[in-house]
């Protein structure tokens, strides 16, 4: 038996395929990036394995302080900075 989806219906699972795809993505490029980062906290050319994460990263650190996000990953404390 095939269901017939509303066309609300259709983009509302789409729109939540989509979050839920940008979400893994994300997860993924925080337990890539992380460790880089950690392991030359001060290399400026260090190499970049996503530019969302880091974009996102740059925003919540504007938004919170860059201090408070620098010091909590550098000493290893995720929940610090949030």
């Amino acid at each position: 038996m095939t269901r017939v989806l509303t066309l609300e219906a259709h983009t509302r699972t789409r729109a939540r395929s989509l979050e839920m795809l940008e979400s893994v993505c994300l997860i993924c490029a925080t337990l890539l990036e992380v460790p880089s980062m950690a392991a030359n906290p001060l290399n400026p050319k260090k190499r970049i394995i996503s530019k969302s994460f880091h974009r996102i990263l740059d925003m919540y650190g504007r938004q919170v302080g860059a201090e408070r996000v620098g010091v909590s990953m550098g000493v290893g404390r995720g929940r610090g900075c949030f």
